[in-house]
């Protein structure tokens, strides 16, 4: 948009955009003096640019904000030269440069800004902004969860190597010191001697481009107590299953050679037996169940159809109806079986001749995207009080738990593939539902 203010100060040229973007006909712009069309400051600030031209510059670039012909603000650049180089004034020549978009992008940064200095003061875990020297971070800024949990005030901090802040402290060598690289690594762990012991830090870093340096941000997650948790569980959870299986075996032994003999303990014998023979049993399933759980799960698409005929075949003795046995696409992985298999353990257990129907088909409920497996029974049907502790529903405790692992062991299956455990009654008995995610009918199955 360019115009042209003659020795008069009147416009003696005006392009058609810069006529269209202020709201005027060229017609009613051409021959009106600036005064008619600006405001006193804007006047004010031409003048100046005026005398700057005529003691030598070349051009002067202002910043200002000019109105349209329905007074709407628009703020703009205008580089402004003298229209002859001769000494005497012939006017001037305006290139006008429209700042909206520049003045509204500088808002949405200052504001993005805000959100986010609001958001790195306010977030619990200690974050840290850093600048790589020589590969080396050094500290730029730190919050304030930085501050306590290090126990160090961000101007003691800012400017020194963060190794020094934060770095291994303690006997022995510790984990490396974080460089340009480690910083990077996804399971970067430091540890720092606090006032309150030995605290163990998960660290995380984003890098970022600086002004011609390399920045990043380094996040602290303090991780000492569920790491010990962790600990304090596997060593239970190792020792409370051998102990229970040595000790079963023992318990098993006496309790046979108690029922082998005449005596009227015998009887009491064998059901100690069975007892202990299914304490045993709980153990070596919890192992079964660690082992399964604990490995690294990749869903896939495998034929659901498949996998449940598969698993009732195993129950030969007991009248299980596959109702379908088309293939029915649905994402999952190996542990499918396991959770199918546990249902069907579940379903048969408490019944002396037990029948059990399973049906699977699109769910009822946006069958586009699930996939239920329904298994069916005549038997009692889960307490309403266990379904609701393992739905998440109730707190566990000592009165409201459940009778055993499987359910549980079917709804961590599920979840970790993105599918739901499901309970529902029926006249007459009960009825689960394993609910998969659906897989697109054209892809391959695993199995």
């Amino acid at each position: 948009m360019v115009f042209v203010v003659g020795r008069e100060a009147r416009l003696e040229l005006a392009t058609q955009t810069l006529a269209d973007r202020f709201g005027y006909r060229r017609a009613e712009l051409l021959g009106r003096p600036l005064t008619d069309l600006l405001g006193d400051d804007v006047v004010r600030k031409g003048y100046e640019a005026l005398e700057s031209l005529q003691t030598g510059a070349e051009s002067v670039s202002i910043e200002l904000t000019a109105t349209t012909a329905d007074d709407e603000p628009i703020p703009v650049s205008v580089e402004l030269s003298l229209l002859s180089s001769e000494s005497e004034f012939e006017g001037l020549v305006g290139v006008v440069i429209d700042r909206s978009e520049l003045t509204e992008t500088r808002a949405e940064l200052a504001a993005q800004r805000d959100r986010f200095q609001h958001l790195f003061d306010r977030v619990p875990d200690a974050v840290v902004d850093v600048e790589f020297v020589d590969g080396e971070p050094v500290a730029r800024a730190v919050n304030a969860a930085f501050e306590d949990t290090f126990e160090a005030d961000a101007d003691d901090v800012v400017g020194r190597p963060l190794n020094d802040v934060v770095g291994s402290t303690g006997e022995g060598s510790g984990p490396p010191a974080l460089d340009e690289g480690s910083m990077w690594e996804p399971d970067t762990t430091t540890q720092f001697t606090h006032a309150d012991g030995r605290r163990t830090f998960l660290v995380r870093g984003f890098r970022y481009p600086g002004e011609g340096t390399e920045r990043a941000f380094g996040i602290y997650t303090d991780v000492t107590d569920q790491l010990e948790q962790e600990q304090r569980l596997r060593v239970l959870h190792r020792v409370l299953r051998h102990n229970l299986r040595n000790q079963m075996n023992a318990i098993m032994g006496y309790a046979d050679l108690l029922a082998g003999s005449d005596s009227d303990d015998a009887a009491y014998a064998r059901r100690i037996s069975t007892t202990a023979a299914a304490v045993a049993e709980l153990s070596d399933q919890v192992r079964s169940i660690e082992q399964a759980l604990d490995c690294e799960r990749e869903s896939t698409t495998v034929d659901a159809a498949r996998v449940v005929a598969h698993v009732a075949r195993e129950y030969s003795e007991t009248t299980i109806r596959v109702d379908d046995e088309e293939a029915v696409p649905a994402v999952a992985d190996g542990l499918l079986e396991l959770a199918v298999e546990t249902i069907l353990e579940n379903a048969v257990e408490h019944v002396e001749d037990p029948t059990v129907k399973i049906e699977i088909a699109p769910a009822d409920v946006d069958p586009d995207t699930w996939v239920d497996v329904v298994v069916r029974d005549d038997g009692p049907g889960i307490p309403d009080r266990e379904q609701a502790v393992v739905a998440g529903h109730r707190e566990i405790t000592q009165v409201d738990h459940s009778r055993g692992l499987g359910l549980w062991v079917t709804r961590w299956i599920l979840e970790g593939v993105g599918g739901r455990l499901i309970f529902g009654d029926q006249a007459g008995g009960g009825s689960v539902v394993l609910r998969l995610r659906r897989a697109d009918d054209g892809e391959a199955t695993d199995r």
